[in-house]
């Protein structure tokens, strides 16, 4: 079975409600990739900010979020005490260094320290005030925050099992890049998916794109200015940011300076996921430099990622799917983290030799 081998339903929690609530959308319906908005960038209507349809601050850890740990010494910490967070708390999610581990000894997200929603979502914006892990530039680990569910099945009938998959990834090794992805299919025995990947060079002001939906690789660069962040991610620095997923749209955002900048209005609508996800946030090693190229060590150093908050707003909000319910003491669990680790591994090798 693909996907996560986890509870449908869990009845102890009530369904939460949109509010009727709609995304305030720029007059003309669409915006540059790039462009900035107003100063206050959260949804709005009528002028008036929204309040979030569902958000946790990680003051402790409260009831909403499956903790998961899947090797050694890596750890997952609620409230702990950082006083760049806006309420003075934060999650911290920790892959640890060891100085006698390769660059090939426990890649792939089948290690990670993750945390994942007790409940799932279907299209609205997703924000989150993050601080992403730092290591060396000859080593690598994978800070992600992202929406996914596969279980295997074939809904849409394409021939490929479906996967509702949309990531913001960056890595420590090569923090300038951030690679945005959108999925819908993925299977393996033999590998093969339907995706599209932009990946943002903040470094440059460039971007580049997938080569094919059914590959790893990467098109040639494009010259994009006003998507460059000079220093990021800057040292000990928060930065917010996240996605709005529409059934038929996807833009994908961060806030610098206390504005925000679109970094992709997103692939066409038929590589945007239809189905309900947990949201997810997860740290792992990956032993490949996924864009400059080039064989990544394993961290000397313990990597954290450090979450503030996350708020969502939904115009479309879904109770946790109908089934089972685990324990409190039964958290969800990967039964496809082997598929997703092969898939790291291979992405990893594919960027490398296909870009352009």
């Amino acid at each position: 079975m693909h996907g996560y081998d986890r509870c449908k339903k869990l009845t102890c929690l009530q369904r939460w409600l949109a509010g009727g609530l709609l995304l305030l959308i720029s007059a003309n319906g669409c915006e540059l990739d790039g462009a900035e908005q107003d100063d206050d960038p959260h949804p709005k209507d009528a002028g008036t900010v929204l309040s979030p349809t569902w958000s946790t601050e990680f003051v402790r850890n409260d009831a909403q979020w499956w903790p998961l740990t899947l090797s050694p010494d890596t750890r997952v910490d609620f409230g702990v005490t950082d006083p760049a967070a806006d309420d003075n708390a934060v999650a911290v999610l920790t892959f640890p260094g060891d100085t006698t581990l390769t660059s090939t000894d426990r890649v792939g997200p089948g290690y990670a320290a993750e945390i994942s929603t007790q409940r799932d979502f279907k299209y609205g914006t997703f924000r989150a005030r993050l601080q992403p892990a730092r290591c060396q530039p000859n080593e690598e680990v994978v800070n992600g925050f992202f929406v996914y569910f596969n279980d295997g099945k074939d809904d849409n009938g394409n021939g490929l099992i479906d996967n509702s998959e949309i990531d913001i990834e960056i890595l420590c090794g090569e923090p300038q890049f951030i690679s945005l992805t959108s999925w819908t299919d993925y299977e393996e025995d033999p590998e093969r998916f339907l995706k599209w990947t932009r990946v943002i060079d903040t470094a440059k002001g460039a971007y580049a794109e997938s080569s094919a939906d059914n590959s790893y690789g990467l098109g040639s660069w494009v010259s994009a200015p006003e998507l460059q962040i000079p220093g990021f991610p800057a040292p000990n620095t928060f930065y917010e940011m996240g996605f709005e997923w529409h059934s038929t749209s996807l833009r994908f955002f961060i806030v610098v300076n206390g504005r925000e900048i679109t970094l992709w209005n997103g692939p066409a609508a038929k590589y945007i996921p239809q189905r309900a996800t947990p949201l997810i946030f997860n740290l792992w090693h990956t032993n490949a430099h996924w864009v400059d190229g080039g064989t990544a060590a394993y961290p000397t150093y313990d990597a954290q990622l450090r979450i503030d908050w996350v708020r969502y707003w939904g115009p479309t909000d879904v109770s946790i799917r109908a089934a089972g319910c685990p324990t409190r003491s039964q958290p969800r669990r990967h039964s496809c983290i082997r598929c997703r680790a092969r898939r790291a591994r291979s992405q990893g090798r594919a960027m490398v030799d296909l870009l352009i």
